[in-house]
């Protein structure tokens, strides 16, 4: 993200845009290359210049045992990491704003000093789209690379993209500052 906003752009939409495909392409190959590539054997490939040398040369029984579960889990893992976040953010930030507060009940009681400051601390965080495009985009290119070998990564992605849909509703409703309006770029 520093580095995108080193480049700098005229829009932001252009910024998330590009910050949306960095953190997509490092999510399938950190999901789906590394995994394969840490597991195979490449001695006999068009790319036996790597030097991987491991035990699985084709899909076989072992490899839907050993990889195909570290897939499905990773998939799993994926389609719960939105309720997971949402309890994250919520005890960090209930725990700053009662460190404010110095645990205490009453209203308006704060140790910030600036309107800005408390405004910060009491509002939501900013919406960050560019990582809830990614990791949609993650789910359904992982369930249309490998779902041909692994069918139960459909079902797991659809559960996945509903979780999510389900808890950014209620985190636009509930918990985020307004998000910046943004154009039709990123959905093209």
């Amino acid at each position: 993200m520093r580095l995108v906003d080193f480049i700098g752009f005229d829009t932001d939409s252009k910024r998330v845009s590009l910050v949306m495909i960095s953190v997509f392409i490092a999510q399938m190959v950190n999901t789906g290359v590394v995994s394969i590539l840490t597991n195979a054997n490449l001695e006999y490939s068009i790319v036996s210049f790597l030097p991987i040398q491991n035990q699985y040369t084709d899909i076989d029984r072992d490899w839907y045992t050993n990889i195909g579960v570290q897939i499905q889990k990773t998939m799993m893992i994926m389609a719960f990491m939105p309720y997971i976040e949402i309890m994250i953010s919520t005890t960090i930030k209930t725990i700053t704003r009662g460190l404010d507060r110095g645990f205490c009940k009453g209203k308006g009681v704060t140790k910030k000093t600036t309107q800005f400051g408390y405004v910060t601390l009491y509002s939501g965080p900013i919406y960050l789209m560019h990582f809830k495009y990614s990791s949609m985009l993650t789910q359904v290119y992982m369930s249309f690379i490998y779902g041909l070998f692994l069918p139960a990564l459909f079902p797991i992605a659809a559960m996945g993209i509903a979780n999510l849909y389900i808890c950014e509703k209620y985190q636009i409703y509930y918990w985020y500052r307004k998000p910046p309006m943004f154009d039709d770029k990123l959905n093209k």
